[in-house]
């Protein structure tokens, strides 16, 4: 409604005889008027002056309309050509109650104990060169999202399955590199290079005696095996110390992936 509408509707309620009318139907019009938006007077010059521009804009118009085209076919037709993009991330923080070893996916002899979810506390489990500080301040670990462990009671052995969600795959693959420094440096958990395992997208599997199980001071050695892997945008790990079964605990590390897989499948599914 605009504003010459609203005078001439008040003037007309305003002639002689309007005070004879239902105080609710004034009401009424004056609620629509303050509801109804308002056309200002630059609008209707604008629309006029449109008007009058719209045949001559046609031919331009459509001439952008085909640059338009070209540049999308060209774009299309060139996005394959030389490096991919770098992939986003494609796990979320949920994904990780699914992937890391719970009552329904231990094996049978494996007593869960423990489920852990604040994501500092998580972070730190590796570190033994640095203090927690330090190591949480890290630039490796910037992207952190989130993070998860759970750990369990075998026989005659312990068990941790481990993860972290990164914000993008760099921030991943970053964490990836300074975690498998940590497992295996001699300030660290003193295992050594490892050697490549084929989970996920790079993994390593760590074999050996560490002194750092519980801490950065030095014990006794206790027998280590590590499986370090990265996954897209999340890193995940399978520890087994003392008498663990290298079998068992293998085929433990490739369900989590596998259950990785069938996540990021889904999710990148058309």
């Amino acid at each position: 409604m605009t504003n010459s509408d609203l005078d001439r509707r008040l003037r007309e309620w305003l002639e002689p005889g309007a005070d004879r009318a239902r105080e609710a139907v004034v009401w009424e019009v004056i609620d629509h008027a303050e509801q109804t938006a308002q056309r200002p007077r630059w609008r209707s010059s604008v629309a006029s002056l449109l008007d009058q521009l719209v045949p001559m804009l046609r031919p331009v118009a459509m001439a952008g309309v085909a640059l338009l085209a070209v540049v999308i076919v060209a774009s299309l037709a060139t996005r394959n050509i030389g490096q991919p993009d770098a992939p986003s991330g494609v796990f979320a923080a949920e994904d990780l109650d699914a992937i890391l070893v719970w009552e329904d996916t231990k094996p049978p002899t494996w007593h869960l104990d423990n489920l852990v979810s604040n994501p500092n506390a998580v972070l730190v489990i590796p570190a033994r060169s640095m203090s927690d500080a330090a190591w949480i301040s890290h630039p490796a670990f910037a992207s952190l999202v989130d993070a998860r462990y759970t750990d369990f009671t075998g026989v005659d052995a312990v068990f941790m399955s481990w993860g972290a969600v990164f914000a993008d795959v760099g921030g991943a693959r970053d964490a990836y590199n300074v975690i498998a420094s940590e497992l295996g440096g001699e300030d660290g958990w003193g295992l050594g290079s490892g050697a490549s395992v084929d989970l996920g997208d790079e993994g390593t599997v760590l074999t050996g005696a560490t002194t750092k199980l519980v801490g950065r001071e030095a014990t006794d050695p206790v027998a280590s095996r590590m499986y370090l892997w990265r996954h897209g945008n999340v890193v995940l790990s399978l520890g087994g110390w003392f008498d663990y079964d290298a079998a068992e605990l293998e085929a433990v590390a490739r369900a989590m992936d596998a259950r990785a897989g069938a996540i990021s499948g889904a999710k990148n599914r058309p």
